[in-house]
Formats: structure tokens, C-alpha cells, sequence
């Protein structure tokens, strides 16, 4: 039987992450044959990414993640496709490996795993973390999103997931998102088409903070203009609004009595104020 090959697929706006990243890439343990496709939106020091495994293809700036996404899987050769951002980190040379191998296996056709932020930096940017963004940040995935009855994931985390390629092909996603929630659409297609999926707990991986308020705010605009543009999809998210207001309950009472509660309460106020300034926002661009 062919090995299968998998092609891991990086937006990169060119951080500085990017290269360590690529380091922890080189040196996955796994069986399978793989490559590495960079999409990039800026200029990259070509002389630090030096394996043929490692494919760049420039394309022009701010055209949306959902864009980049789909670029990057038609570039693509392998069955499996592994989506990773450039401000990520695997904790482990097996990363690859245990997030592929459930589909490998023909048990999933899609897994994903969250993301780890640790505490540490800062009052305030420790209180955003502990919101559960990005990929459930210092909350923990299953703290935002817990599993199903059937213990499946009710959502893909688009910065660390593996789906087979012509199923990704088949849904495509709608370039029209340009501000984000490429992963809410993708996980509600997934869950309403019943296509088998898996969480993989060992596939977590190391997330940037964010940090600043500013940044925190600016953020959360985006994700509200995001959501007005998969709303104009017909994407139905009355379950994901449902799960994240469950969520934010169990985030206060995970802070417990602890210092950060002031903090975390003030940082989700100012959560759902901008995500609902920035949903108006953008349904007011659309009469201009």
C-alpha cells in the first residue's frame, strides 16, 4: 500500500515565528511522506528555509484567510491536508503524527486539537487568554468547546486540523471571509453533513499571546465584521452562539475567586461590546 502523503499547508504574513516553526516541522516523526506549502503575503528570508520539503508561493496581502487557505490546498499535492498558522508551534516531534494518524487509520475524515497559551504576560493579556481565544487559549479547547454525546468536536480549530483533501475541496470555503470565521463555517458544514471527526488531545499546540488591549480590541471588531459575512453565506450558528455563551460561564467559574475574575469578567464585557460594533460595522459598510 502507497505511503500517504500530507501537505501542510501555512498562511504566513512572514512573523518571526514562522522559522521556528519550520524547524519543528523538519524534524516530525511520522512515517508518511510530507511537504510544507507556504503561502506567503510578504517577503520571506529564503536563505532560513532550505528543505525541499518546503514550498513558497507569494500572493498578494490582506485577501482574507479563507482565500489564503484555499490557494494553498490547490497548490497542494498531498491526500491530507494539515492547516497550521505561522504563530504556532507543535509542543512535540509527533505532533504530525498523532494529529494525521486518525485519518490515516480511516477512523475521521477531519481531526483537530486547540491551542496552549500560557499565563505570564500581564494582568490584562493573561485575562484575554483565559477567554478561550485563540483554539481555547489558557481555558483549555474542551473548556469552550466540550465534545459531543458521541465525543466528536463541535468545532475545528482552522489553525490546527487535518482534513482529506477532496473532502476540503468539495466544501471550499467562501473567499468572501475575509475577516475570519473560516473555521465556525467549515465546523458547521462538518457537523451538519455528519462527517466523521476526531479530537486529538495529543495534537495541542503552543499559541502566541495575544497582547495589548488595543490588539485585543481590534481583534474582536474583525470578528464581528466575520461573522456578518458568514451570516451573508446562509451559515446557520444559532448552536455556536449557544456553546460560546455556555462557554462563558464555565471560563468564570474555572477563574473562580482567584484575582484574574475582575479582569476576565471586564475583558469578556469588552468581548461581546466589539464583536457586536464590529457586526454593525460591517452590515453598515454593505449600504455605502
Amino acid at each position: 500500500m502507497d505511503r500517504i502523503e500530507i501537505s501542510i499547508v501555512i498562511p504566513t504574513i512572514g512573523r518571526p515565528n514562522l522559522y521556528p516553526l519550520l524547524e519543528k516541522l523538519k524534524n516530525q516523526v511520522i512515517e508518511n511522506v510530507y511537504e510544507v506549502v507556504l503561502v506567503s503575503q510578504n517577503d520571506l528570508e529564503t536563505y532560513r528555509i532550505n528543505d525541499p520539503r518546503i514550498k513558497v508561493f507569494p500572493q498578494k496581502p490582506a485577501r482574507g484567510y479563507a482565500f489564503y487557505r484555499n490557494w494553498g490546498v490547490g497548490k497542494a499535492s498531498g491526500d491530507i491536508i494539515v492547516f497550521i498558522d505561522d504563530d504556532e508551534l507543535p509542543l512535540d516531534d509527533h505532533w504530525l503524527q498523532n494529529l494525521t494518524q486518525p485519518i490515516v487509520s480511516g477512523n475521521a475524515d477531519v481531526t483537530t486539537a486547540g491551542y496552549r497559551i500560557e499565563l505570564g504576560n500581564g494582568y490584562l493579556n493573561d485575562c484575554v487568554s483565559l477567554l478561550g481565544f485563540p483554539g481555547g487559549g489558557a481555558a483549555g479547547y474542551l473548556t469552550i468547546w466540550p465534545l459531543d454525546k458521541n465525543n466528536r468536536p463541535v468545532h475545528l480549530c482552522g489553525g490546527n486540523m487535518a482534513i482529506r483533501k477532496r473532502l476540503f475541496q468539495n466544501i471550499s470555503l467562501p473567499e468572501t471571509l475575509v475577516y475570519g470565521c473560516e473555521d465556525v463555517y467549515l465546523s458547521n458544514l462538518v457537523r451538519r453533513n455528519k462527517i466523521s471527526a476526531a479530537y486529538c488531545s495529543e495534537a495541542t499546540v503552543w499559541h502566541e499571546p495575544r497582547k495589548g488591549f488595543l490588539n485585543f480590541i481590534s481583534l474582536n471588531i474583525r470578528r464581528g465584521r466575520s461573522i456578518t459575512q458568514l451570516l451573508r453565506t446562509g451559515c446557520h450558528i444559532d448552536q455556536e452562539l449557544m456553546i460560546r455563551l455556555k462557554s462563558s460561564w464555565r471560563i468564570i467559574m474555572g477563574v473562580g475567586l482567584s484575582h484574574y475574575l475582575p479582569g476576565v469578567i471586564f475583558s469578556m464585557m469588552n468581548q461581546y461590546f466589539w464583536q457586536t460594533w464590529g457586526l454593525v460595522k460591517e452590515r453598515f459598510s454593505l449600504m455605502e
